[in-house]
């Protein structure tokens, strides 16, 4: 997912203009290094599917155009606040420890390490902020920077639950900068509608589900050794029923979102800012978002074959370019 355009460099105070430059250098060097750790990791079980660049640069994108929203309405939040968000947003997962939960069922899925990820994640852009500084021989980030670092990171922990959706009980008294992280975070289906909430379902099912991606694997090792598999027929059927489970569930989780949006844009200080903050957050947006989960559910019901399914799963997971 490319980066969003920023702003003309020749418009900016030659400080603003060196601080965006070397923000966008530590976000492409974040993505490069979440690339190499969850991408292409040295051991199979470290690969992801969802928490890769894709999600961290969506984020980053969408951040970008809800601090340009806020700085419409105010204009003290200046360029270089902009950019202190985008690099906290590019840094907000990069941690993602999680350990094999095997179910009473038998099903074996991924337990993230939450709220251990966050701080380590926290750590980590703070350790690039120190890196920076000491390579420009000067502060380009500042203590105060660090604490907003560690702060909106940490706002991201999905500690609440409303039975639908998850929430942060912390939102309302954090920092703007904080907020924006925040609501970047789980802003796909609200900012960026259909195509996202595809992407974002069936790549969560996909990192989540440990036995599925292994068995997958071993399928795949099989077809390039020209060596019949052994196949399980009633393992792939409880994935077929976990994945119409889980598409029903991430319906529920957008349709939450949609509720709970209104009130966490309502704790931002001013009417300007709430609207045009708002304003990113179609409800087109969000309908389109529960009707392509309903359609892909609908599919996938007239779908039982396993290779169908499967490979079907794996073709419409690629997020769009």
């Amino acid at each position: 997912m490319p980066a969003e355009k920023g702003p003309q460099l020749d418009t900016l105070a030659p400080e603003e203009s060196r601080f965006h430059q070397i923000v966008n250098t530590a976000i492409t060097k974040e993505m490069d290094e979440i690339a190499a750790k969850y991408e292409t990791p040295v051991n199979p079980n470290d690969r992801l599917y969802y928490h890769v660049r894709w999600h961290s640069q969506s984020g980053v994108n969408r951040i970008g155009r809800i601090m340009d929203a806020m700085g419409a309405a105010d204009s003290s939040i200046t360029q270089r606040d902009k950019d202190l968000a985008r690099f906290i947003m590019a840094h907000h997962d990069d941690t993602q420890e999680s350990i094999e939960d095997v179910k009473p069922t038998g099903e074996i899925v991924r337990k993230r390490r939450t709220g251990y990820n966050e701080e380590k994640s926290a750590e980590r852009a703070i350790a690039r902020m120190i890196e920076i500084n000491a390579r420009e021989g000067m502060q380009i980030f500042t203590p105060e920077d660090s604490v907003v670092a560690h702060e909106a990171i940490m706002l991201t922990v999905p500690s609440g639950w409303d039975g639908k959706t998850v929430f942060q009980p912390d939102f309302g008294k954090s920092s703007l900068i904080a907020k924006a992280v925040a609501l970047a975070d789980l802003g796909g289906s609200g900012m960026d509608g259909k195509d996202m909430a595809q992407t974002e379902a069936l790549t969560l099912y996909l990192e989540d589900n440990l036995d599925y991606t292994k068995y997958m694997g071993r399928l795949h090792e099989d077809l390039i050794r020209r060596v019949s598999s052994q196949r399980n027929r009633d393992f792939e059927q409880q994935c077929y029923t976990r994945l119409l489970t889980w598409l029903q569930r991430q319906k529920v989780f957008i349709g939450g979102r949609q509720e709970r949006i209104g009130g966490e844009i309502g704790t931002l200080p001013t009417e300007v800012m709430r609207q045009a903050v708002g304003a990113l957050f179609t409800e087109n947006n969000f309908s389109d978002s529960l009707q392509r989960l309903d359609d892909l559910h609908d599919s996938f019901t007239k779908m039982p074959d396993f290779d169908d399914w499967s490979n079907q799963v794996s073709l419409l997971a690629v997020p769009a370019s």
